[in-house]
């Protein structure tokens, strides 16, 4: 992984990597835990779920992301939005603000409901479709009962 410094030229890169480019992993958000009294201990989010500090000690928490456009429905201005192409920021932000208020039962990691696919059709296409399955398929229907009334009718 890599993060893409010269976005002015994505188009004409492909997104492919270029010298200058920042190597991976990258940090797109830190979470911390300190304990009230300033012992100086902080925790990443990842161990302070279970008992990062004592019994009845208060903790500060704070979670930080790089920018709000990953949680924003207009995705910077652009005609992206984070939120429709990945849904999971919005389940990350959910969560960290459950885990910021303390509720931690209510954090959850969702099943993938897997991916949404789109089908571009033509005007010809569509109306073939449609032609099939409010024509042709009754049609059809209409032809197999008329003729079961023909063949039993003489019964």
């Amino acid at each position: 992984s890599w993060g893409i410094t010269d976005v002015k030229n994505l188009q004409s890169t492909g997104g492919a990597y270029q010298a200058g480019d920042v190597k991976g992993p990258l940090t797109l958000g830190v979470s911390i835990v300190e304990n009230a009294g300033g012992s100086g201990s902080s925790t990443s989010s990842a161990n302070s779920g279970t008992a990062a500090a004592g019994v009845g000690v208060k903790q500060f928490r704070a979670v930080v992301f790089g920018n709000s456009v990953f949680i924003s429905s207009n995705g910077g201005g652009g005609n992206i939005s984070p939120i429709t192409y990945f849904p999971g920021n919005r389940n990350l932000f959910l969560n960290s603000v459950g885990w910021l208020t303390g509720l931690t039962q209510g954090i959850s990691l969702p099943t993938n409901p897997g991916s949404s696919s789109q089908v571009t059709l033509s005007g010809s296409q569509a109306r073939i479709i449609m032609d099939t399955f409010l024509i042709g398929i009754p049609l059809v229907c209409f032809a197999l009962a008329f003729s079961t009334w023909w063949s039993r009718r003489k019964l």
